[in-house]
């Protein structure tokens, strides 16, 4: 195993390596993993950033965005591997973001009951979230994630120079996630975001890899999300994901909206001042996501969608809400006429 400064070695089956420019060393990180061949999976964009290859490995280009997160593109993957003889030592590369990090994760996961998963997650949402912590899942119409597996990736690759080159709405809604884990878990992140004007490519990476052990270190105590403990990386989810669906918002974009309703709960229920309150609020905004939306939905759509949510409990939503700055408390029951109430001040 290749060791630096920027490697994790974490207490499941996962290496994490951390590091500017690190896509071209891909080949020969992996190479001491043994893995007999490759399928690298990708979309158009990505496509264009895989780095050259001496061992086998066959390329599988998948459609960008959500449509592609179905279980049919998933079936395409396994019969386009088992035509190429792949065996249980061969391995997916995912090449991408979180939709071709969730399909190679449910496809590593049946194939022959489990092989290797190399994420190398190219947005930053995906360093610093979706490829984390072996939740793949596809949709099912508009529920999203209905058919899915916890499945640890064998290896994580994190090259922190590629968000910089991302459009700038994709760099905000990676943003968004780094934003929440500052505001529900770490205070100390809260702070250097609060003092960050801009980022360049050293204070990026900083605070890409302080994410990653915060996830990471969630991930370990809870692994296959069964004790609750991994609830608290879903701060702002709740709703955030209801108006994901029913909106064009990129993924960041709604959860930040999630969180400015988590905090609006939280300072109603006594839980937090309006003083951090306010700063939690005004964090967001620093970093141009957004706290309202100006789109009318009937109460019955988003309490429909929040009953599906997958915290919720016989069709009673969980939220996850702050007692301060980087504190987090989970599996919180909000009474509908609260959520009713303060549902305008973020749905405007």
């Amino acid at each position: 195993m290749i060791t630096s400064k920027h490697t994790i070695t974490t207490k499941l089956s996962t290496d994490i390596y951390i590091d500017r420019g690190i896509l071209g060393k891909l080949e020969k990180i992996l190479k001491p993993y043994g893995f007999t061949q490759y399928v690298l999976l990708c979309d158009s964009y990505t496509k264009k950033l895989i780095p050259r290859f001496a061992s086998p490995v066959h390329i599988y280009q998948i459609a960008q965005g959500e449509e592609s997160k179905d279980i049919q593109t998933v079936l395409d993957l396994l019969t386009f591997m088992q035509a190429r003889n792949f065996d249980r030592k061969s391995a997916i590369i995912a090449l991408g973001g979180g939709v071709v990090g969730d399909v190679a994760t449910l496809a590593a996961s049946l194939y022959y009951r489990g092989i290797a998963c190399v994420q190398v997650p190219t947005t930053l949402l995906s360093q610093v979230d979706s490829a984390l912590g072996g939740k793949g899942g596809v949709n099912v119409g508009k529920h999203k994630n209905t058919l899915g597996v916890i499945y640890q990736p064998r290896v994580i690759i994190v090259d922190t120079s590629l968000p910089l080159s991302l459009p700038e709405e994709q760099f905000r809604s990676g943003l968004g996630e780094i934003v929440k884990y500052a505001i529900a878990m770490d205070k100390t992140l809260f702070g250097l975001l609060e003092q960050r004007e801009k980022f360049d490519a050293k204070s990026l990476q900083e605070v890409i890899e302080r994410s990653i052990k915060l996830k990471m270190n969630i991930v370990e105590k809870d692994p296959f999300d069964t004790k609750g403990v991994r609830q608290i990386v879903n701060f702002g989810h709740t709703l955030g994901q209801a108006i994901e669906l029913e909106t064009n918002l990129l993924h960041g974009e709604a959860i930040s909206i999630g969180m400015a309703f988590a905090t609006a709960l939280s300072m109603e229920m006594r839980l937090l001042s309006k003083e951090d309150g306010k700063r939690a609020l005004a964090l967001l905004t620093k970093y141009n996501l957004p706290t309202t939306l100006s789109k009318k939905f009937s109460p019955t759509t988003i309490e429909k969608a929040l009953s599906q949510d997958k915290k919720a409990i016989a069709g009673t939503p969980r939220f996850v809400l702050i007692k301060g700055l980087g504190e987090g408390i989970t599996n919180q029951e909000i009474p509908i006429t609260m959520i009713r109430k303060i549902l305008p001040e973020v749905i405007v």
